[in-house]
């Protein structure tokens, strides 16, 4: 189990206790820190955060005004830092799905695009199909990391009968959660 408080852009002059991330080893039976990511830092503003572990990988990433790429981290298995596991460009992606580029909560005059992770899923073998889960208004995404091919998986527009406009769409409104399916002995 991880924790991790988004306290704020400059975490630099809190204690360290305050700014580092929390976890709890559960074969151990034992809470540990990790370091915070290198996420939070920049004045410019941010739209979308995610936090989440998949097949023993932690992993997250933002989503910053005017980033026209997703730059996802993933925790060291040993908590000692953060690097560099993916890097997507959203280019391709806004050229499919022009929604990307005509919200209204974007700046027009600059490379925008309105998008939030939702979920990674990782496969026990990464070759197999790890992919992510992107938000655009109105509809969700999967993007495969392995080849960078993408394609809709749902319209929420559709799906949900929303007929107002959807420049009005609010990212960010779902939250994802793995099922874990588990069997309980009597």
């Amino acid at each position: 189990m991880h924790w991790l408080s988004f306290l704020g852009r400059d975490c630099s002059n809190l204690p360290d206790s305050l700014s580092d991330g929390l976890y709890f080893n559960v074969d151990e039976e034992r809470f540990g820190t990790f370091p915070r990511p290198p996420i939070g830092a920049k004045s410019i503003s941010v739209r979308s955060r995610y936090f989440g572990e998949s097949e023993d990988h932690l992993h997250v990433t933002e989503v910053c005004q005017y980033a026209t790429s997703l730059i996802v981290y993933e925790m060291k298995s040993d908590y000692s830092g953060w690097f560099v596991k993916y890097r997507i460009d959203l280019d391709p992606i806004a050229k499919v799905f022009p929604e990307m580029t005509k919200h209204m909560s974007l700046s027009y005059d600059k490379t925008d695009y309105a998008v939030a992770v939702l979920s990674l899923v990782r496969r026990e073998n990464f070759r197999e199909d790890s992919f992510l889960v992107l938000e655009i208004p109105g509809k969700a995404i999967r993007y495969n990391l392995v080849d960078g091919s993408f394609k809709l998986i749902w319209d929420f527009g559709v799906a949900l009968n929303i007929k107002y406009s959807i420049d009005l769409w609010t990212l960010g409104r779902f939250k994802v959660f793995p099922y874990l399916e588990s069997v309980l002995r009597a």
